[in-house]
């Protein structure tokens, strides 16, 4: 009797021991699936994490490229359509037209060309430089060494004159439209940007401006020129 109880007794607490064991196991188990899920949500979490990061790196780079792309658009064009103004402007001197709607004509291209040195300033000093007049400087000081071997950035201030020069001239030429017609002033300021245009174009230029140059002079030379007439 003492010996059944005492088998029973003991099954009964393998059961419970064994019970208790298999609750144990299964709790383990458990907290190892939950820690290997939770591994792999942090893992997913954080390559998503770094494909969102790396997608907005990738925007970022799009959109810088896209201003500097934009800004060097800028920066040529505004030079290009300058330079072309001024052509337009050396075409109706050449006429030798005192027409006041000639003149006007003449004035308006001008001052169109004006407009689009300084946004052509504009564009490399936000785009190039970064309102950096320390870089401006520096740049122009590499490409002057690029071209002609003089270590310089001098010619800053020479692009600089030459903007207020061409803001002056056409203030004075809105003020009075005979302004052309002080032969002193105007042949004064058009030897300033003949040499300045040549500079800029054929000598800083790309190679595409030699010609255009060459094209430009032989129409000047070969059209007679007194300049304004005052009749």
């Amino acid at each position: 009797m003492n010996l059944y109880r005492i088998a029973t007794d003991s099954v009964a607490i393998i059961g419970v021991e064994s019970k208790r064991y298999a609750n144990v196991l299964v709790l383990r188990y458990k907290k190892l699936v939950f820690v290997k899920i939770a591994v792999r949500a942090s893992l997913a979490t954080k390559r998503k994490g770094k494909a969102a990061v790396l997608k907005r790196v990738e925007r970022w780079d799009v959109l810088v490229a896209g201003d500097d792309m934009i800004g060097e658009l800028l920066i040529r064009w505004t030079a290009r359509l300058a330079v072309a103004c001024y052509v337009a402007r050396l075409a109706f001197d050449v006429e030798q037209k005192a027409d006041a709607n000639w003149q006007q004509s003449a004035r308006t291209w001008w001052t169109i060309g004006c407009f689009f040195f300084l946004s052509h300033v504009i564009a490399a000093f936000h785009f190039e430089h970064h309102w950096n007049h320390a870089a401006a400087y520096e740049a122009t000081a590499k490409r002057t060494a690029e071209v002609t071997g003089w270590n310089s950035g001098f010619g800053l201030y020479i692009n600089e004159s030459f903007l207020v020069l061409w803001l002056t001239d056409t203030l004075y030429w809105w003020q009075d439209l005979s302004w052309p017609q002080h032969r002193r002033i105007y042949w004064t300021v058009q030897s300033v940007f003949a040499f300045l245009m040549l500079q800029a174009t054929a000598i800083f230029g790309p190679p595409f401006w030699i010609p255009v140059v060459v094209l430009v002079m032989a129409f000047l030379w070969l059209r007679p020129w007194t300049g304004w007439s005052t009749s």
